[in-house]
């Protein structure tokens, strides 16, 4: 179909803690969770200049991950209320920049030859009520690689460490950059963690399909045996 799979890196290396101290604290600002749910699934799209086409697009849920001064992991989600996206269009590299209360989330896209892929993160959380600005990027990235003219898809959760104590998590992702036709997505290229979901579920159902048969069949030997043994 229009599925294909392909390898896609994911940041391996781990940048230092990055946090300033705010010389004043306030009691409103962000909600952070001890505990990860669900963030909703949110649609981003940046136009080229004076045109009505867009240059990225992407349809994703956002998660920033922290961890306090206490070693405890907070969770913050990208939510519907007061988030907005703009950004940049160039030939060759082009940026989404997701803003939201107390923080923001850049993505710069850049294409090579016939793929692209993302080369930079960049995030900033701002938590009034802990004292603490959280920021934290990547650079030199070759997040999510794709052919031209497709759309990278990853329903299982991405993780991108930027900062010791800073990640961004994406979850449900499709996004494309550059050569998007009436602004849809294009054929699919399959993430790998998606790719291995699905080969892991249709092994372990062949699996069980032999275990039913090896069982029935021992039920009919059985009861064959039985018979002989009545005559």
């Amino acid at each position: 179909g229009n599925t294909t799979q392909h390898n896609h890196s994911i940041a391996t290396t781990t940048p230092a803690a990055n946090t300033t101290v705010l010389t004043t604290r306030e009691t409103i600002g962000p909600t952070l969770s001890p505990k990860p749910s669900p963030p909703p699934v949110l649609n981003y799209s940046v136009t080229w200049p004076n045109s009505s086409t867009n240059c990225i697009q992407a349809s994703m849920a956002l998660e920033l991950i922290v961890q306090n001064s206490g070693k405890t992991e907070l969770y913050f989600n990208i939510e519907r209320g007061g988030t907005t996206s703009n950004g940049t269009c160039k030939e060759d590299q082009s940026s989404l920049n997701i803003t939201f209360s107390k923080g923001f989330i850049r993505l710069t896209f850049k294409k090579v030859e016939d793929s692209y892929y993302i080369s930079e993160i960049e995030a900033m959380l701002k938590v009034p009520s802990q004292g603490i600005l959280y920021n934290g990027n990547i650079t030199n990235q070759l997040l999510f690689k794709t052919r031209l003219g497709y759309s990278f898809k990853c329903v299982n959760k991405q993780t991108v460490t930027l900062a010791d104590n800073f990640q961004l998590r994406t979850i449900n992702t499709q996004l494309q950059a550059f050569n998007i036709n009436h602004n849809k997505f294009g054929k699919v290229s399959e993430c790998s963690a998606d790719y291995s979901t699905v080969a892991l579920a249709i092994g372990l159902t062949v699996v069980i399909l032999i275990v039913l048969a090896l069982i029935i069949y021992g039920i009919y030997l059985k009861r064959k045996s039985s018979g002989y043994q009545r005559i």
